[in-house]
């Protein structure tokens, strides 16, 4: 019996997005049948399908930090983060390649699960399970042993052509799993269930060599296969453009949570401020508490500056603070030098502060709040002199940004430590004694409680300073 001719292409380690370009230009210029195994690619990189929404898909926050590349390839089918571990597999054929196959969803998916059938004989209890109720050309499936995925295919039918393309899970990182928010369009069979509850490492049935060889050997059951050096595939259709593309940043910075947590505050202000707001989050913050019986917080916005070097002021932080009652409790002393259009400029004397260690949060105020209960208990006696210490003002907390506006946060807060401990200052797990020197301050103050909203518009609104000097 003739065979039809298969390509067999094996990759190892080819970058995901290469794949998807060069499986398109196969699956459009040529005319030939094509299986493709590429053994792992190179860095975590998240696949969408062509309808795929990334602020319904993706924790974009997450994704936008830690700089995951997203792919929107160009079939179908649901979202996968994939690295090394994943093996894919790829068959682009002619409709009249496979006798009696009918070039729809459903029949392409029956005939691969014969092929998969041959390669997991005997392992687990594999079976195809199909994502949906209806039939349609976005239909995608999945490989389970019992009820635990570990792949997922997608299609694309031409007139003469098909493509069905799968990403083996033979092994993944449970921390990449946290990219992906489960879809709301979610199988029955997965019953709520998160990601990790939902799918399962191939390697624990198979290995990662016997599973390549053993879907090789069951190609060629169906298809006479010749094996082609990629060298051959550089010239191959080398004028056609891919759909496949690495979404922009500003894609995914639309899609992110943190403007649509915003927006309710932000709406009834003109675009320029929330265009201002978005900028702002990128500079350094310095927060500090309010004195609890004061009937309103009096916040100050105050950009530290290096003055003491020079007459021209470079910027070195951005500060926010709520201070305490001054005439309740002990502050660090400051001589007020200067108030242009709205600012008052500060010339601090040296200060001693007991220190957190840095708290990762993408939110000040719940940082602020671990951080001040770790030094509440300090001055409360949780310190190795077992020493009550009298509260100052105020209580601050750093902010630096790690990667951008959507990543969490590195926050130090600081508790000002009183004159007479500062020659002998009391010790404590977790927290450190840090030594300010002089420095010139500049500070805006507004009314009532700051939160993650009000002190970015705040900034927005007050953030250039002119005329420093008297």
């Amino acid at each position: 019996m003739n065979l039809p001719l298969m390509n067999l292409l094996k990759l190892r380690r080819f970058p995901i997005l290469d794949q998807l370009h060069l499986e398109e230009r196969l699956l459009r210029t040529s005319s030939d049948n094509w299986c493709i195994v590429n053994d792992g690619t190179i860095h975590p990189t998240i696949v969408m399908g062509i309808s795929g929404k990334a602020s319904e898909l993706l924790d974009v926050n997450s994704v936008l930090c830690d700089q995951i590349p997203v792919i929107r390839r160009f079939t179908g089918g649901g979202t996968v983060i994939v690295d090394d571990g994943t093996v894919f597999v790829t068959f682009i054929c002619n409709k009249d390649a496979v006798p009696g196959l009918q070039p729809y969803p459903r029949p392409i998916m029956a005939w691969s699960s014969l092929i998969y059938d041959q390669v997991f004989k005997g392992v687990g209890n594999f079976r195809l399970r199909e994502n949906v109720a209806d039939i349609s050309a976005d239909m995608v499936v999945d490989y389970v042993f019992g009820d635990r995925k570990f792949g997922g295919n997608a299609q694309s039918i031409t007139k003469g052509r098909w493509i069905h393309h799968t990403s083996f899970l033979w092994d993944y990182e449970v921390k990449n799993m946290s990219y992906l928010k489960v879809p709301t369009r979610a199988p029955k069979y997965r019953v709520a269930r998160d990601h990790l509850e939902f799918i399962c490492h191939m390697k624990d049935y198979i290995p990662r060599s016997a599973f390549i060889d053993g879907t090789v050997k069951a190609t060629a059951d169906h298809f006479t296969v010749r094996t082609i050096p990629m060298e051959e595939m550089e010239s191959a259709g080398a004028d056609f453009i891919p759909s496949s593309r690495i979404l922009m940043r500003e894609e995914l910075e639309d899609a992110a949570a943190p403007q649509e947590k915003l927006e309710p505050f932000l709406s009834k202000y003109p675009p320029c401020v929330k265009k201002m707001t978005s900028k702002l989050l990128v500079l350094h913050f310095l927060l500090c508490e309010e004195h609890a019986t004061d009937f309103f917080q009096l916040t100050l916005i105050a950009l530290l500056f290096n003055l003491l070097a020079s007459r021209d002021p470079v910027l070195s932080s951005l500060l926010w603070c709520r201070e305490m009652g001054e005439a309740a409790l002990e502050h660090p002393n400051y001589e007020l030098i200067h108030k242009p259009n709205g600012y008052e400029i500060r010339r601090y004397v040296s200060s001693v502060w007991m220190t957190t260690l840095p708290i990762q949060n993408i939110s000040f105020t719940d940082a602020s709040d671990n951080g001040f209960s770790q030094l509440f208990n300090y001055i409360q006696g949780d310190n190795n002199k077992k020493l009550k210490i009298e509260m100052t003002a105020p209580v601050l907390t750093q902010v630096t940004p790690s990667n951008g506006p959507f990543c969490k946060s590195t926050f130090i807060i600081s508790f000002y430590v009183p004159k007479a401990n500062q020659a002998n200052t009391p010790s404590a797990n977790g927290l450190h004694v840090q030594t300010w020197k002089n420095q010139y301050v500049a500070a805006h103050r507004f009314g009532g409680f700051a939160s993650d909203s009000n002190i970015v518009l705040e900034a927005a609104c007050h953030g250039p300073i002119n005329n420093l000097t008297p």
